[in-house]
């Protein structure tokens, strides 16, 4: 069986943009043009969808002794801030993409230093233009970001509880 690494990490909600954090499902007919969905929405927003899929998956993978919110008063050796930068399904592309770039930062909270951080981009073509493709091209793309990023945050941590 997998052992934790003995750290506990705190995981800020995700930002974005207003018009990414909103429960509107947004499409672009041109690189500087955004537009919504007028009959397609997310039940949530993608922000904070991404937030509570990112914990769950950090629990699953039990990397750290611990994961929680940074709402709570929890005691951690890391910290977690994720971006949502872009959010999109790109209409002007043919075949049309749903286009996903989340930013993440993990901080060391011993040292007050950022320890790592990156990009995660995914460009995931569809066969259709349409709002339920879109869909499915969001959360294949979150799906693919969400285990890369895991493996990234593996790569991070050091060995030793006491910090090399």
């Amino acid at each position: 069986a997998h052992v934790p690494h003995p750290y506990a990490l705190l995981i800020n909600e995700t930002s974005a943009a207003r018009m990414i954090n909103s429960q509107r499902i947004l499409f672009s007919r041109d690189a500087s043009t955004r537009g919504l969905y007028q009959f397609a929405f997310w039940v949530e927003s993608p922000a904070a969808r991404f937030s509570n899929l990112l914990l769950a998956r950090l629990e699953c993978a039990r990397l750290f002794r611990t994961q929680t919110r940074s709402t709570t008063l929890a005691k951690a050796d890391f910290i977690l801030n994720t971006e949502m930068q872009d959010f999109y399904h790109d209409v002007s592309a043919n075949p049309s993409v749903v286009r996903v770039n989340i930013r993440a930062e993990l901080l060391e909270l011993k040292n007050r230093e950022i320890r790592a951080s990156r990009n995660f981009v995914r460009n995931i073509e569809l066969t259709q233009a349409d709002a339920a493709s879109a869909v499915d091209g969001f959360n294949r793309a979150i799906d693919e970001i969400l285990a890369e990023m895991t493996s990234w945050l593996g790569e991070q941590l050091p060995d030793s509880p006491l910090f090399p």
